[in-house]
């Protein structure tokens, strides 16, 4: 079955996460008011923003149940990344997984909505809480570089007090080294704080 496509696309300031929980509970609502599982897909690809931009990925999901195939592999794309491709391998793991033992699969798709609201809302504050580390590495960083600035303004000439001995030389050199490792290791640490952690693997995935 064809899911018509659309152009629409999220608007950049949606969480990714939040779009697919909303799809997901409509997936949810429908397998509860009677329909079958293709279609609830159907409903949800033509009543959400996610459905409407992924008609794709629901083609396959279709092709895959016809056939009586695990899903998880329709569910995923290659140039899925970080928490997309997680929630992604997540859903599809679980879908096939209440296909296959015949579990509640309406439970299994608002529980992962629930999950990815979680998740999005923690995505959120951790960039909150890593907005102040960002702004003091970038100033931090910038701070060296207002030295021959401030030289200049004080009457001193930046190139005899840097450039004319060794020791000044050295200096020069050992403070850009030591500028670049402060900004990469500051970097490495709200990076690793910020990282997406990812999901063991499904028993629904083969």
């Amino acid at each position: 079955m064809s899911i018509a496509r659309s152009s629409w696309r999220l608007a950049p300031a949606q969480d990714p996460g939040e779009a697919l929980a909303d799809a997901l509970e409509v997936v949810g609502s429908a397998l509860r008011a009677g329909l079958s599982p293709s279609g609830a897909l159907d409903l949800m690809a033509h009543a959400t923003a996610w459905g409407a931009g992924e008609g794709d990925r629901v083609d396959a999901v279709h092709d895959r149940m016809r056939a009586g195939r695990p899903t998880v592999e329709a569910w995923c794309r290659p140039e899925d990344r970080g928490a997309a491709a997680e929630s992604y391998r997540a859903v599809g793991g679980l879908w096939d997984l209440a296909l296959r033992t015949g579990g509640p699969l309406a439970d299994a798709v608002d529980g992962i909505a629930a999950h990815l609201r979680e998740e999005a809302r923690l995505r959120g504050r951790l960039e909150g809480l890593a907005a102040g580390p960002r702004t003091s590495r970038r100033l931090l960083t910038a701070l060296p570089l207002a030295g021959p600035v401030l030289a200049v303004v004080i009457g001193a000439d930046p190139q005899e007090m840097y450039a004319s001995s060794i020791p000044g030389a050295a200096s020069v050199l050992t403070g850009m080294v030591l500028t670049l490792a402060g900004w990469w290791w500051t970097r490495a640490m709200v990076d690793r704080a910020t990282r997406p952690r990812p999901y063991p693997a499904h028993a629904g995935q083969r």
